[in-house]
C-alpha cells in the first residue's frame, strides 16, 4: 500500500481502493456488489465513504477471529 488509509480523501473511488487494498480489479468489482460492502453507486462509479470502509474493514478483522 503506497497510501495509508487516514491520508485518503474522505470520499473513495475504485481507483483508490485497487490502489490501497491488496486486490486486484475482479476481486474488487465483486466486492462492489457485495450487499455488506458500503459501496454506492452514482452513475457508473462507485463511491465509498471512508469512514464507512475503516469500519467494515475492522468489521471484517472482528469476524474473521
Amino acid at each position: 500500500m503506497n497510501e495509508t488509509l487516514t491520508d485518503l480523501p474522505e470520499v473513495l473511488t475504485s481507483r483508490d481502493l485497487l490502489e490501497v487494498l491488496p486486490i486486484g480489479k475482479n476481486t474488487l468489482y465483486r466486492l462492489l456488489h457485495r450487499a455488506d460492502f458500503p459501496a454506492r453507486r452514482i452513475g457508473r462509479k462507485f463511491l465509498v465513504s471512508k469512514r464507512a470502509l475503516l469500519r467494515w474493514l475492522e468489521e471484517q478483522r472482528h469476524d474473521a477471529r
